[in-house]
C-alpha cells in the first residue's frame, strides 16, 4: 500500500519533494517515521515500470473477494461447478466490463479491500480463503 500510494501521488505531481511524500505515506501505513530520506530514489521500479503497483493491490483484492465468494458458494473444495462458476462470472467477461461490474456480477458486491485487509490481518475466515501457492 506505501509503495502504490507513493507511486500515484508522485505520479500526480512529479515536481513535489518526494522526500516528505514518501515519508506522509509511509507513517500513514507503517506508522514510522522514514525521517525524510530519499530511500524511495533507490528502488528502479519506479522508473522501469511505473504505474505498476497498484496492479499487485487489485490483484490481490479481487482474489481474496473471488475466493471469498467461491467459498461461500461451494465450501473449500470448489469443484467442477466453482470452476464453471469462475468461467462464467470472471473469465469470459474481458474488457467488456469494468473490474468493479464484474466483481458486482461474480460476488453480489463491488470490488471492496475488506477480504484483502482482512486476511492482513489474519482473520481465520477471510485468510483460509487464499489458496496455498504451491
Amino acid at each position: 500500500m506505501v509503495q502504490s500510494e507513493f507511486e500515484l501521488e508522485a505520479y500526480d505531481n512529479p515536481q513535489q519533494d518526494l522526500a516528505p511524500l514518501y515519508d506522509r505515506v509511509c507513517s500513514k501505513y507503517l506508522d514510522v517515521d522514514c525521517h525524510q530520506s530519499n530511500t524511495w530514489g533507490y528502488d528502479p521500479f519506479y522508473a522501469a515500470i511505473p504505474l505498476y503497483q497498484q496492479n499487485y493491490v487489485l490483484a490481490e483484492m479481487f482474489a481474496y473477494q473471488a475466493h471469498h465468494t467461491l467459498d461461500q458458494r461451494f465450501g473449500r473444495n470448489w469443484g467442477q461447478e466453482g470452476g464453471s462458476y469462475l468461467h462464467d462470472k470472471f473469465l469470459i467477461r474481458g474488457g467488456s466490463l469494468t473490474l468493479d461490474q464484474i466483481m458486482r456480477q461474480g460476488t453480489g458486491e463491488g470490488l471492496s479491500a475488506k477480504y484483502l485487509v482482512a486476511a492482513l490481518k489474519a482473520e481465520p475466515t477471510v485468510a483460509a480463503a487464499k489458496p496455498d501457492s504451491n
